[in-house]
């Protein structure tokens, strides 16, 4: 349902900040930085879509479909661990600090991961690129949520996550391109590694050299000139949502990893060129940005639980359509859906999590929801794949969207989320 801005906030008891400024050159440089990270850590996901796709076409690693599903997880894996280690690391020595290291980590991975000499190295590689690639979301979110400005912050957010996500295509689009025009004797999915690898270590940079965001918000006459933050209830209070927080993180990506990873094998079994699948995949990732962007001018009106619901229902309404057609235009059409929908999802449930916790808190509870969430997408891949295999597309575009109407039933039993609101 609506939400109406100022008044909303005043029902709790709090009244909205007035102002509708532009963060300051700090906030900005922040939120800039941010959306180098996005962009590196969902091009760095979205690679996994690609390895799949190639090794199977190529009739398999050695091992076969358990090699493949285990290289599909290794990056789920890692990240699981990530989430919870660097959100520890976070109270520790700041998250920015740790955004810095964690992106450091994914740079050195990624090259060493481009130069695997055989599939164990690789899914090894990939592990330790999770850590990373786990790592970055929910302290990003922290971070933006913490400094952004109250109105502006969902979608502030939601546009950095929206730009961010074109480095979804672009990876799997410079994938193709490497494959179909080799540089140096290189295989393509090594040269964009290779190429991920510098990006990641050129956003750590950034992160190192940014300067006084961590206290900016204490010391800035912005932030006193602004009504007292509203008190968060601490972790525990709200028993509904931190019951149903914990579900939707580990049910929604089933949906969310398993279409994406296993898009690019349901369309080679649909009878599609290896090079045409990886241009579908390339499009589904279209998606998010759009959607993120479209939806960013708009999502400050809503409470963040009525946002949620809709993305769920759009996500699977899109597997439904996908699962049955055959047409390419019409399956198109459904994988970019599926993406906006999930796209906007993603950045929409990090920040509903996020505003239920202190500061002080933030970063380490989002990352341990993030972690659960991770070690579902881990195990996800290794159920889904061989349901793919022995029930075939439509069973598990059944079976996925069933899981979002689910979850979609599952938000409704939470709170309406603080849109608006001045976060402690």
């Amino acid at each position: 349902m609506p939400v109406a801005g100022a008044a909303s906030a005043a029902n709790r008891g709090v009244r909205a900040p007035d102002d509708m400024h532009v963060p300051s050159e700090s906030y900005f440089l922040l939120w800039a930085a941010c959306v180098l990270g996005f962009f590196v850590d969902i091009g760095e996901v979205s690679i996994a879509s690609a390895l799949g796709a190639i090794f199977a076409d190529r009739g398999g690693a050695a091992g076969g479909t358990a090699a493949i599903s285990i290289l599909l997880s290794a990056t789920y894996v890692g990240a699981a661990i990530g989430a919870i280690g660097f959100g520890s690391l976070a109270r520790r020595i700041s998250t920015q600090r740790a955004i810095a290291v964690a992106m450091g980590l994914l740079g050195v991975a990624s090259l060493a991961g481009a130069f695997a000499p055989n599939i164990e190295l690789l899914i090894a590689a990939r592990a330790v690129s999770g850590l990373g690639i786990g790592a970055y979301p929910p302290l990003a979110v922290a971070l933006l949520a913490t400094h952004l400005p109250a109105r502006r912050r969902a979608s502030l957010i939601l546009a950095a996550s929206a730009i961010g996500a074109l480095g979804g295509p672009l990876m799997v689009y410079a994938t193709h391109q490497l494959a179909e025009h080799p540089v140096g004797g290189l295989a393509g999915w090594r040269s964009a590694l290779i190429a991920g690898a510098v990006a990641a270590g050129g956003v750590s940079l950034c992160f190192a050299l940014l300067r006084g965001i961590d206290d900016a918000r204490a010391g800035s006459g912005a932030a006193s000139s602004q009504p007292a933050a509203r008190p968060l209830p601490p972790p525990g209070h709200d028993r509904t949502a931190h019951i149903v927080l914990p579900a939707l993180y580990v049910l929604v990506h089933w949906a969310g990893v398993g279409f994406p990873l296993l898009s690019g094998l349901i369309l080679l079994g649909k009878g599609f060129e290896l090079g045409d699948a990886l241009l579908f995949v390339a499009a589904m990732m279209l998606g998010p940005p759009i959607g993120t962007l479209l939806s960013g001018l708009v999502v400050d009106r809503f409470a963040r639980r009525d946002a949620v619901f809709v993305t769920l229902i759009v996500g699977a309404g899109a597997l439904l359509a996908f699962g049955f057609s055959d047409t390419a235009w019409l399956l198109g059409m459904a994988a970019v859906l599926f993406g906006m929908a999930i796209g906007l999802y993603v950045p929409l449930m990090s920040l509903y999590a996020a505003e239920f916790f202190p500061r002080e808190t933030r970063a380490s509870a989002t990352s341990r929801l993030w972690a659960m969430n991770r070690v579902s997408m881990a195990v996800a891949p290794l159920c889904l794949l061989p349901l793919l295999r022995s029930a075939g597309p439509l069973a598990l575009m059944l079976f996925l969207a069933a899981i979002l109407f689910f979850c979609a039933a599952l938000i409704l039993l939470a709170p309406a989320g603080h849109a608006n609101e001045e976060l402690a």
